[in-house]
């Protein structure tokens, strides 16, 4: 488990932030092939799919923070997602551009997402191990003065925080989705 930080706001966010990604990828660690790609029904696509759309949008993140904090850019390199740089979509014959909002899974149609055959789980999980590292290396840099600044750009005027807030929170429901599907396989669902 991660080691909890030296408390201030900042800290306290991005520790939390890395040990949601911890908790989803302990999730998968058991899972065969075929429970990892199986959807439970029609709308609740597979614990593999959730994973999968969990590492997009916070490789997605990292990104946008590289893109609005020049500083962390200089720190960690020009912005880009580790999905597009390396072509990993390409890779996988998924149809990119056709992959809902900013290619991330959401707002996908059911039947958009039930015709994605993700590859072997050890490749999802290698990705999703990667996207959140990239995403918790990038945070890891962000300063009490960065986390309270509205975020540049955000057509919502919120701060930074208030980002790594809503990324903490989608990263959670996904996890607990991933967690009841578990245990609707047979498993044993928390990862705690």
């Amino acid at each position: 488990m991660a080691e909890r930080p030296q408390e201030s706001l900042t800290r306290l966010l991005v520790w939390n932030y890395a040990l949601a990604h911890e908790r989803t990828l302990k999730v998968v660690e058991v899972l065969s092939e075929e429970q990892f790609a199986k959807p439970l029904h029609r709308s609740v696509h597979s614990i593999g799919w959730q994973l999968w759309h969990i590492a997009r949008w916070d490789d997605r993140f990292a990104e946008i923070l590289l893109t609005n904090l020049p500083d962390l850019a200089r720190a960690h390199g020009a912005p880009r997602q580790l999905w597009n740089s390396e072509s990993i979509g390409e890779r996988w014959g998924f149809p990119v551009g056709n992959l809902g909002l900013r290619d991330t899974g959401t707002d996908m149609t059911d039947e958009d997402a039930d015709q994605l055959t993700l590859p072997g789980k050890s490749e999802v999980t290698e990705y999703a191990r990667r996207a959140f590292a990239f995403a918790d290396n990038v945070c890891g840099s962000l300063t009490d003065q960065l986390i309270l600044m509205e975020s540049p750009r955000d057509p919502d005027r919120e701060s930074i925080g208030q980002n790594v807030m809503y990324w903490i929170d989608h990263v959670n429901r996904h996890l607990g989705m991933m967690e009841a599907m578990k245990g609707q396989l047979g498993l044993t669902g928390s990862a705690t």
